[in-house]
């Protein structure tokens, strides 16, 4: 349930989350995706935050136009922000 939050048991929490996104080409075309999953602190409170959950695209345009998929997606937050994207994408 989007919002429920929970301990991850170092003393920080895990929140079960929902969202949207998107990808832009260098030629400005877009994917368009929502996610859910879960966002936890690494450690205490105040600790970097994981996030890792799925993806499904939503909508593109330009060259993207039709496309469909969906996969997984994994990010770290924290002085340095990383995400990582993997997953089919069918319609081009």
């Amino acid at each position: 349930m989007p919002g429920t939050v929970g301990t991850n048991g170092v003393g920080g929490a895990c929140e079960f989350i929902t969202g949207t996104g998107s990808v832009t080409a260098a030629d400005g075309s877009t994917i368009s995706f929502a996610t859910v999953g879960t966002l936890c602190n690494e450690a205490g409170m105040f600790s970097i935050l994981q996030y890792n959950g799925t993806y499904r695209i939503t909508a593109g345009n330009g060259r993207f136009v039709g496309v469909d998929g969906g996969g997984s997606l994994t990010a770290t937050f924290g002085s340095t922000h990383f995400i990582k994207i993997d997953g089919t994408i069918t319609g081009i």
